[in-house]
């Protein structure tokens, strides 16, 4: 799993090297960005479950902006889903962890004003590194690795205030869902939809 996150992220940061260089010293059409994401999803796994899910996101990437309207994000992602459902009288808990890539489209009214109004439209490539269910009662826990890729669609609605010449702060909700997924043989194959989630954001000049 380590060795998959270092090679994303070393693709990443090849990605914004090239366009730093293409944009040579405007730093300016460049942002940082962190974010936070909570609230909730269903979570399908194929012939079998279906349950309600508690999810936490975080997110860091940079903001690429191309006008005072017009800006486009990407990034790495990390998703935690967190549910529980019942199997043969037995309370079974899940954790499914998910390596995610998002590209997003954001647009404003006008991003230079102190409030600004934004929405954000994009797809992403998501991949379930770990999957773990737990039988408290038994003591049992079943933990399976690398199972398979999603590819989905997003969307989050928000405003960003401007705190300072380098600072701003951004509010919003967010919502997603799983359109195809590709997962190996012989394992458990999940769907993630109806994905709601509040989402707080600082975004950094460099």
């Amino acid at each position: 799993m380590l060795k998959k996150i270092v090679i994303i992220g070393m693709f990443f940061l090849s990605i914004s090297e090239t366009y730093s260089q293409t944009e040579g010293s405007n730093k300016k059409k460049r942002e940082f960005i962190v974010s936070s994401s909570i609230g909730t999803s269903t979570l399908e796994a194929k012939n079998n479950f279906k349950i309600n899910t508690n999810v936490n996101e975080g997110f860091i990437g940079y903001e690429f902006i191309v006008n005072n309207k017009i800006s486009f994000i990407s990034g790495l992602e990390i998703l935690s889903v967190k549910g529980d459902f019942n199997n043969a009288g037995n309370q079974l808990f899940l954790t499914n962890n998910y390596i995610t890539i998002p590209v997003t489209t954001r647009l404003f009214l006008n991003r230079e004003q102190k409030m600004a109004i934004f929405a954000d439209l994009g797809i992403y490539g998501s991949y379930l590194s770990k999957s773990q269910i737990e039988d408290v009662a038994s003591n049992v826990n079943n933990t399976e690795k690398s199972l398979g890729t999603s590819f989905g669609f997003h969307a989050n609605i928000g405003a960003r205030y401007i705190a300072s010449e380098k600072l701003s702060i951004s509010l919003g909700i967010k919502s997603k869902t799983d359109i195809i997924n590709s997962f190996k043989n012989s394992v458990q194959e999940f769907k993630l939809t109806d994905f709601y989630a509040f989402q707080i954001g600082l975004g950094l000049k460099l």
